[in-house]
């Protein structure tokens, strides 16, 4: 565990250096995930893991050009192609190592969508592993509640809506139904973990 915890603060630091804010972005991910964990009563040992190893989904991104990642406009097609390519680089980096096989998934699996339109391999349903439904919620959350160039942040009320009912970009189908109910259930908890964990 203190190898885990070491390698989450060494990608952190990296993360918060490649692209303002995307570090905490890490860490509060994990943060998400270890409540939707705790909710779906999934052990506490890998429950533990599931927080420490999520802080790892976006290493990829650190060989995605600036220019792209801190794009205010559009991306062109070619762009967004290679921005979906940081889960697969992600997933190379991490590696093989036993004590990451989940840090590895995650990152690989972290933008697939229940209903199979997500990326990069377009799988649905329960063919994403567990840890990876819960942090494409997690990350989706943070994702709205943080300002990023292309858009500004959105306070937790609109980021429940967004999520539970869509907005024509983000749909309730894109999540898995266990996933999303036990965030209707526990989501008011979402909205203090800024000034909890960090």
């Amino acid at each position: 565990m203190k190898f885990l915890n070491g390698l989450c603060r060494e990608s952190h630091r990296v993360l918060k250096a490649t692209d303002e804010g995307r570090g905490d972005h890490a860490l509060l991910v994990g943060e998400y995930c270890t409540l939707l964990a705790n909710h779906l009563k999934i052990p506490e040992n890998r429950t533990k893991f599931i927080r420490l190893q999520a802080s790892l989904h976006d290493i990829g991104k650190i060989k995605v050009s600036p220019s792209i990642l801190e794009k205010s406009g559009a991306l062109t097609e070619d762009e967004w192609r290679e921005m979906q390519r940081h889960t697969v680089y992600g997933s190379r980096i991490i590696g093989s190592y036993p004590r990451l096989t989940m840090a590895a998934k995650i990152a690989l699996c972290h933008h697939e969508r229940y209903d199979g339109t997500g990326y990069p391999y377009g799988l649905s349903g329960e063919k994403i592993p567990i840890e990876g439904r819960i942090l494409t919620l997690a990350d989706q959350y943070d994702a709205l509640r943080t300002v990023r160039c292309y858009k500004p942040a959105f306070d937790h009320g609109t980021t429940y809506n967004i999520l539970t009912e869509g907005d024509g970009r983000t749909l309730p189908q894109h999540f898995d139904p266990r996933v999303l109910a036990a965030f209707k259930e526990i989501h008011s908890r979402f909205a203090d973990v800024k000034f909890e964990s960090l």
